[in-house]
């Protein structure tokens, strides 16, 4: 078992604010995008906030088997109290290489399982790689690509109109000494590349040379 632990080589809040309806703000293009501002919320001007990461995972090998993989971000403040505010879901992403608004409806599953409840106490936040979104990591490590995703609450992705401010606010990828402690965003993956062969030898001298094994 192997495990690897990266930080995003890109981490952003996008978002949309437009004078319409809260379900066009939804639905509609990105007019916004900060890599210094780290909110996943709603509120009812109405203004959409979802946070994009992109993570560098071409050092894993393409022969690589993922057994198990997590996202971590620590929440240090947060706005509101409903369930739904709370609750904060990781879509894939099909834009690897972006870095404006319009990453903002870049993701292409509206079915994930990995799905938390954040709550509002100021710690890590741990979000469970599973579901398609691992089937996706898979994928693209298989394919030598990067890894994107897209953190949505869930008064956002199922379109429940806010009549307050339901935001959750975490620390971005230049917040590595916050006080004298590094609390940037990292992915961490642990996989196998195969099954390893054990040999044992009862007598006689194992030779390797130039690439040849003999026993003798």
């Amino acid at each position: 078992m192997a495990q690897v632990t990266m930080y995003p080589e890109y981490d952003a809040q996008v978002s949309r604010i437009e004078g319409g309806s809260y379900a066009s703000c939804v639905s509609g293009d990105g007019t916004l995008s900060l890599t210094t501002i780290h909110q996943v919320g709603v509120t009812h001007f109405p203004l959409v906030m979802r946070v994009y990461s992109r993570f560098d995972t071409t050092s894993i090998p393409t022969s690589a088997t993922i057994t198990s993989a997590t996202i971590k971000r620590y929440m240090y403040d947060s706005d509101g109290t409903t369930t739904s505010g709370e609750t904060i879901k990781a879509f894939q992403s099909d834009d690897l290489s972006s870095d404006d608004a319009s990453l903002y409806q870049s993701f292409t599953s509206t079915d994930s399982d990995t799905t938390i409840d954040v709550g509002t106490a100021v710690e890590w936040k741990t979000f469970t790689i599973d579901g398609d979104l691992l089937t996706y990591l898979q994928t693209q490590v298989t394919a030598g690509n990067k890894t994107a995703v897209i953190l949505r609450n869930q008064m956002d992705y199922d379109v429940i109109t806010p009549s307050v401010v339901e935001v959750k606010r975490f620390y971005g990828l230049d917040d590595d000494d916050v006080s004298g402690e590094d609390y940037r965003p990292y992915l961490t993956v642990n996989y196998t590349t195969g099954t390893p062969v054990k040999l044992k030898l009862n007598s006689g001298v194992l030779r390797v040379k130039g690439g040849k094994l003999t026993i003798g």
